[in-house]
């Protein structure tokens, strides 16, 4: 879209200041700007879809639209909000689309029954972030590559019982980012803001990644879902050896009774799960959006059964600083 058209739709009016008037004393009016600016694809309409489709469309993004091809099933009824068993046998994103229209209805709230996997490459490309919730790294792979070489953001997650992940290109990603220290010999504090940026390897790069000798701190779930890819790229069984064979690391390195709990659960979302992992996603679409404070780099990792989230960074390049400007506060 052209500049112009940017800036025609990032004017807010006075009733979405007074709607958003506390993301805007906490992000600001240009970051909420930026929101009012943006289109958001998501792809998938289950549980983690619909935690990331909420937060987003209650930011107050321009438009989001819902694509997934899939029917309601009673098991998708366990984490997504949106759907009730009177949406059993009917498409999901369609069937999600009131409920989610109702949260706010500023934004431009779209369901599309399509097959993802048979768009052009154009219909990505006319989206300014695009995320992925319900395939596997080696499906998304060529939509990956679209976005990467569109500079379309993009994010990749799935959720498997007590285990979920998410991947980020954000390609060469600019940020801005305040630093607070205090002066010499006096009680004055300088606010220096600091543009920073990111380098994000694509999705591609990241799967050829060799773990024949893994870092130290390389954590298992990694290379598990990594694994898994490979696995089902390669025309692997699906078992928690080939995984281990396909990602190519030492089996000290690999996490066998996990590995073996993710393929027993695959297609299974747990709503507290979802919650975490799509809060979390969710948050960082808004954070590129907004080109403010760091994103996470390049992939998040949550382990249900330790209740701990990680992330670990595949293939990416030093980060850029120049500092912008500089304030001094009295206290």
């Amino acid at each position: 879209r052209s500049e112009m058209k940017r800036a025609a739709d990032s004017t807010l009016d006075q009733d979405e200041a007074v709607q958003y008037d506390r993301q805007i004393r906490l992000w600001g009016v240009e970051a909420q700007q930026r929101f009012r600016a943006s289109r958001v694809l998501v792809i998938g309409a289950k549980g983690l879809a619909a935690e990331v489709a909420k937060n987003v469309v209650l930011a107050g993004v321009r438009a989001l639209t819902l694509i997934d091809d899939g029917v309601v099933s009673e098991k998708d009824l366990g984490a997504q909000f949106f759907l009730g068993l009177e949406d059993v046998g009917k498409n999901r994103a369609t069937s999600s689309l009131a409920k989610l229209q109702e949260l706010n209805p500023k934004v431009a709230v779209e369901a599309d029954a399509g097959n993802v996997f048979e768009k052009p490459d154009s219909f990505f490309a006319d989206f300014d972030v695009v995320v992925s919730t319900a395939h596997s790294l080696d499906a998304v792979a060529h939509i990956a590559a679209v976005c990467h070489t569109h500079k379309v953001p993009f994010y990749a997650g799935s959720l498997h019982g007590f285990y979920g992940y998410f991947f980020i290109d954000l390609q060469d990603h600019e940020y801005i980012e305040e630093t607070q220290t205090k002066a010499k010999d006096s009680e004055e504090i300088v606010t220096t803001t600091v543009k920073r940026t990111l380098a994000y390897a694509a999705l591609d790069t990241v799967l050829a990644q060799s773990w024949a000798k893994p870092p130290a701190r390389t954590p298992p779930l990694l290379l598990t879902v990594l694994g898994l890819a490979l696995a089902r790229k390669q025309g692997h069984e699906l078992t928690a050896a080939a995984l281990c064979t396909a990602v190519g690391c030492p089996t000290a390195s690999f996490n066998t009774a996990q590995a073996e709990q993710v393929l027993a659960s695959e297609g299974l979302e747990l709503s507290p799960v979802a919650a975490i992992v799509g809060g979390i996603l969710a948050a960082e679409v808004l954070k590129t959006i907004s080109h403010k404070d760091q994103p996470l780099q390049n992939f998040f990792l949550y382990d249900g059964v330790e209740t701990s989230g990680v992330s670990a960074l595949v293939g990416t390049k030093p980060v850029a600083v120049e500092t912008v400007a500089s304030e001094t506060l009295e206290l």
